[in-house]
């Protein structure tokens, strides 16, 4: 669920919903509502939150059912910035085994996954929680 999702993405950043609020320019009960379910924001709300949790609009959308498959990976990546050599430097994995894991030619284990977590900086129960390690 969209709200699940951006109470994870702010508590992980450590902010409460008054932090998140001024930063978005929106009020802490509207935040409220959106992360229990009972409001959905319009696109360009989510941008603000999204700008504001410092996260692509389109990664809090993505579906929750879906595995997590490489282009999601990439997605990730291209939405923090870097490119697939800097995140292969980075998360000290060789870029050409990176384009696999982006290509879905190849599924990272438990240590790669901590890796590229750590690169992303994403924790890694969110990938799990995804289904990229399943």
């Amino acid at each position: 669920m969209l709200g699940n999702r951006i109470r994870a993405f702010r508590l992980e950043r450590g902010l409460n919903l008054g932090q998140l609020a001024a930063a978005s320019g929106l009020s802490a009960s509207y935040l409220s509502t959106i992360e229990r379910g009972l409001k959905k924001p319009s696109i360009p709300v989510l941008k603000n939150i999204a700008d504001a949790l410092h996260v692509s609009s389109a990664l809090l959308v993505l579906d929750e059912d879906e595995t997590f498959t490489g282009e999601k990976l990439r997605f990730l990546r291209e939405g923090r910035g870097p490119s697939l050599e800097e995140l292969a430097e980075i998360s000290e994995l060789p870029a050409a085994l990176v384009e696999k894991f982006e290509a879905g030619e190849s599924r990272p284990d438990f240590e790669q996954l901590e890796q590229l977590a750590e690169a992303l900086n994403f924790t890694v129960s969110y990938f799990l929680e995804s289904g990229f390690a399943r």
